[in-house]
């Protein structure tokens, strides 16, 4: 929520690909009939995954180079850096919805 310019398109290109969207998910939580109890951001735990999965993926480069294709590695690679990068600086979440019936 709030961005804008620049950081709202590199959210959005780090994303998934489901990301956009013109309403804000808790509120499409509610339309669907449901009461949200908390939210939980899981967001330094997700950069924590991609860095530990970035420093993998580079340290077995060759193999991975040999399955995908050195193209394919390095678009990997990087989207997994600019997904650190988006989350560190504020720009990216990963939250958990508890929810109940509305």
């Amino acid at each position: 929520p709030g961005l804008r310019g620049d950081d709202l398109t590199r959210a959005i290109d780090a994303g998934p690909g489901y990301i956009t969207t013109d309403t804000e998910y808790p509120e499409m939580v509610r339309q669907a009939g449901w009461e949200i109890d908390r939210i939980e951001d899981f967001s330094p735990q997700y950069a924590e995954t991609l860095t530990r999965m970035l420093a993998e993926e580079a340290a077995h480069g060759d193999e991975l180079a040999t399955m995908f294709g050195e193209a394919d590695l390095a678009d990997r690679l990087a989207k997994r850096q600019i997904g650190i990068d988006t989350i560190e600086n504020g720009l990216l979440r990963r939250e958990l919805f508890f929810v109940r019936p509305g």
